[in-house]
């Protein structure tokens, strides 16, 4: 019998230009992301991997997000659905997904290759102790550096080492929290 294994982000710390994140599985850190919003940066930490990453958005009509390493090279891009925006697409050192988010009370960050219905991660995001839920709008722009930010953390975990020994683990079921 298979455990359910359930990933969940949980917010360290919430300023208006610098926030911070963690990623749990059950009772184990995964990662570490922070998020500096002034910079346009983000430095995603697990284990012994640590990654920078600068974060350029681009164009008026489709909403592209597109990822430089620290050396200022191109790793990526996130595209949003034009009219949703809480679909769309990611690319990720030539490896492509798809996301969706949801709010179901608590935000829900799905990562999926070609169909929604076989997620290849399934993640929650939860606030720090005594805050209400967090609840992505799509028309904030904070709040899209944030999820964006968030995506390109998770997808980054799944091209680690661990995040492929486990990725069948983290597509189950979720449940929002209280």
């Amino acid at each position: 019998m298979k455990v359910e294994s359930k990933l969940i982000w949980i917010t360290v710390k919430s300023e208006t230009v610098f926030e911070e994140y963690e990623l749990w599985n059950d009772f184990q850190k995964l990662m570490t992301l922070s998020i500096d919003k002034d910079e346009n940066k983000i430095r995603v930490v697990s284990n012994d991997y640590r990654r920078d990453f600068n974060i350029e958005n681009e164009g008026l009509l489709l909403n592209k997000t597109i990822l430089k390493n620290e050396y200022g090279i191109k790793v990526g891009e996130i595209s949003q659905e034009l009219f949703t925006h809480n679909e769309g697409s990611i690319q990720l050192n030539e490896e492509h997904f798809h996301y969706s988010i949801h709010n179901n009370p608590l935000a829900e960050l799905i990562i999926y290759r070609k169909s929604r219905k076989k997620p290849v991660l399934k993640c929650e995001l939860k606030s720090e102790e005594g805050k209400s839920s967090i609840n992505f709008s799509k028309n904030e722009e904070s709040n899209s550096k944030t999820y964006h930010s968030l995506l390109i953390a998770l997808c980054w975990f799944l091209l680690m080492p661990v995040g492929k020994e486990n990725a069948s683990e983290y597509a189950l079921e979720t449940h929002a929290h209280a």
